[in-house]
This record gives structure tokens, C-alpha cells and sequence, in this order.
């Protein structure tokens, strides 16, 4: 029995150390951090917060000022004395204006009491997606899969892939989402996008009319296209006349033809 009395003598003076690491000796309790996580920036993003807090004390407190950590952030707060027991609120404002991790605090000074009271609030800003197709133009090979691959990118977050990209292209191509390939992965506090390759596949019978446009649509309002070309050796050659069509000769002509050739070796070293 006496054990038992013991430990709970030692669990209540840890609780009650514990309590004050983090409490400490300021008299207010309630959220003192807040995340917004992942946001778009575009351009300024105005991200809104309230923190509630409690007067925990048996008296009366005020606020004398609370100390924004950066000019991104505004705060308000309650002017007049905050009864023992009661609730108030601390709405402040922050604007994201860049990509990545945003950290800052808000320093409360309460009057009569030494210690100040700290807010911290966070946000990773995201720019919007951005794309282009790794070539413009894609030849597919006929009768086997064939692959292409759309660079995207963006910068700010946790370098989390994007999500599968949908394709949209002629039929008889058999287009699909084929892998991911990574090509940096960059950290939220660094100002640097991160990168990668969706590769897609195509499986074309190489006797259908492939010809057309293909377009991928990363993210909204964000759409990469490129356009389909039949491989060399089945685009013709065929030029236009007065008499209908004609491949033309590309020989050089030879040697004991009546034009003889382009360069004689024996004239070449003569005046």
C-alpha cells in the first residue's frame, strides 16, 4: 500500500512538471500553434486564424501588445481586462506571397507579468504546376509500345508526386499513363522545384491512322500538347506537278552521263 501512495505521489509531481514545461508561469492556456499546411500561391494568399486562449489565473488580466515576428502577419486583440476563467479570442492574418515553408511567432506581452506568451503559426506555400512535353512532336513505332515522357514541375510543398495526369489523344494509338521518373526532389524550406518525368505509352498497330494531337492535362488549367507524326520511312516523298505526283531523284548523276561530274580531279590541280 505504501509502494502504491508512493508512486502515485511520483506520477503527480511529474504530471505537474510536465504541466509546467509547458504552461510554465503564464496564467493563459488554450492553442498556442497553428498550421495552415499546404497552399496555393498564385499571387498574395490572406490566410485567416483565430486562436481561442483562457484566462486560467484567479485574476483579472490584460494584454499590453502582441509582437508579430514578420511584416506578413497582422493581429488583433481584446483591449479591455479578461475576467478570471473566461475565453478570448486572437485573430490574426497571414499573407503567403512565396513557395515554401513559412514559420513565424507572435510575441503577447500581458501586463504585471514578466514572462510573454508565444503563438507560432506555419504554412508551405505551392506554386502552381507547371509543364512542357520533353518533345513536341511524337513518332510512334509502329506494331511495339513506344514511349514519351512531359517534364512537370512545381515549387514549394513536400515534394509530394502529382497525381496520374489524364491523356487525351487518337484511339488507335492505345495511349496510358506508363511511370513516374524523379528527377529532384527538393525540400519545403528550399527555393527550388521539384522535377519530374511522366512517361506515357503508346501502342499503335502501325497500319491505323495515328496522325493528330495529343494533349495531357496536368493539373487545372494546366495542359501540355504535342503533336503525332508517322515515323520517316512512312511519310512520302511524293511532290506535287502539273501532271499529278513524282518522287524525286536525289542521285547524284554519274560519271559517263552527258553532264559528267560535279568535280573533276584532273582539272582540280590545273590553272
Amino acid at each position: 500500500m505504501r509502494k502504491l501512495i508512493s508512486f502515485a505521489i511520483v506520477f503527480a509531481l511529474l504530471a505537474a512538471l510536465a504541466w509546467w514545461f509547458v504552461e510554465g508561469s503564464v496564467p493563459i492556456s488554450g492553442e498556442r500553434s497553428h498550421d495552415f499546411g499546404a497552399v496555393e500561391v498564385p499571387g498574395v494568399v490572406q490566410l485567416k486564424h483565430t486562436y481561442v486562449l483562457t484566462n486560467r489565473s484567479k485574476a483579472s488580466i490584460s494584454i499590453a501588445a502582441i509582437r508579430p515576428g514578420c511584416g506578413c502577419t497582422t493581429v488583433d486583440f481584446p483591449k479591455m481586462p479578461i475576467a478570471p476563467g473566461d475565453s478570448f479570442e486572437i485573430p490574426i492574418v497571414l499573407n503567403l506571397t512565396a513557395a515554401g515553408e513559412k514559420k513565424t511567432k507572435l510575441t503577447m506581452l500581458l501586463n504585471g507579468i514578466e514572462e510573454p506568451v508565444r503563438l507560432f503559426v506555419r504554412a508551405v506555400g505551392l506554386k502552381p504546376w507547371s509543364a512542357e512535353a520533353v518533345d513536341p512532336f511524337f513518332v510512334p513505332d509502329p506494331g511495339m509500345a513506344s514511349f514519351f515522357a512531359v517534364h512537370i514541375a512545381r515549387q514549394g510543398g513536400d515534394a509530394e508526386v502529382p497525381s496520374i495526369p489524364e491523356i487525351r489523344g487518337p484511339e488507335v494509338l492505345g495511349l496510358q499513363f506508363d511511370r513516374w521518373e524523379t528527377l529532384y526532389l527538393a525540400d519545403a524550406e528550399e527555393n527550388a522545384p521539384s522535377r519530374w518525368h511522366a512517361v506515357f505509352r503508346a501502342d499503335w498497330d502501325g497500319e491505323s491512322d495515328p496522325t493528330g494531337e495529343i494533349q495531357i492535362d496536368v493539373a487545372p488549367g494546366v495542359t501540355v500538347s504535342l503533336r503525332v507524326q508517322l515515323p520517316r520511312d512512312q511519310t512520302s516523298l511524293e511532290l506535287p506537278t502539273s501532271e499529278g505526283f513524282e518522287v524525286p531523284d536525289f542521285r547524284l548523276p554519274s560519271g559517263d552521263s552527258g553532264n559528267g561530274p560535279l568535280i573533276d580531279p584532273l582539272e582540280s590541280g590545273s590553272d
